[in-house]
């Protein structure tokens, strides 16, 4: 979805329907993510108050959506490298995930993927582990075998495997995800990504 798109869409909301506060939240949700994309974090950050403010205004701050609302701020802070307030909107977002969903929803993982990105940004590897091996355990049993997300937490695991000097193991799990992202029909920049991880690592295997 494209700013236009987004923008036009809540406008005509706001004229047809302006007491729908979880669509109307949803769309400066989306504003916010694209923002993030972006690494646009201030004007993200704005666009996720605003739907913090829709989810207040109609009494819905236990609505499930809030999740993704949460997540959402707490990439921003992670970005940021405020891992403190990046650990406590993940937990937050966590916390509501667990009243609706079952422990093995693939929604679950993003959120201990999150935190696992920030023990690995606080230095603290091992922890990161057990959240980033949360985070593909769940994936391999609620989605697809060549689903993306799960090409997402081999990468995951591959970059703290290099953290850690572990240049086989990284290697080994960059290529997991790269067969995954070879056969996707998305054809991205994961794939670059991915690829750049391959040849940096084995550079340093010669």
């Amino acid at each position: 979805r494209s700013l236009k798109w987004l923008q036009t869409a809540l406008e005509r909301k706001i004229r047809a329907d302006p007491s729908d506060f979880v669509y109307i939240a949803g769309l400066h949700c989306s504003f916010g993510n694209i923002y993030f994309e972006k690494k646009d974090y201030k004007e993200a950050m704005k666009c996720y108050d605003k739907s913090m403010n829709c989810y207040k205004l109609g009494n819905l701050t236990d609505h499930l959506n809030m999740a993704s609302l949460y997540h959402g701020v707490a990439r921003i802070y992670c970005a940021q490298k405020k891992y403190a307030d990046a650990f406590n909107n993940f937990q937050r977002s966590m916390t509501i995930q667990e009243r609706y969903l079952p422990a093995n929803h693939s929604d679950m993982a993003l959120n201990h993927s999150g935190i696992g990105d920030v023990y690995r940004g606080d230095g603290q590897c091992q922890r990161a582990m057990e959240c980033y091996v949360k985070a593909f355990e769940i994936r391999k049993k609620s989605l697809p075998p060549q689903h993306q997300d799960i090409a997402s937490s081999h990468r995951d695991i591959g970059l703290l495997f290099e953290d850690m000097t572990m240049w086989n193991k990284a290697l080994e799990e960059y290529r997991e995800a790269y067969n995954i992202y070879r056969q996707s029909s998305l054809k991205h920049q994961n794939l670059a990504e991915i690829e750049n991880d391959i040849q940096r690592v084995s550079s340093k295997l010669k």
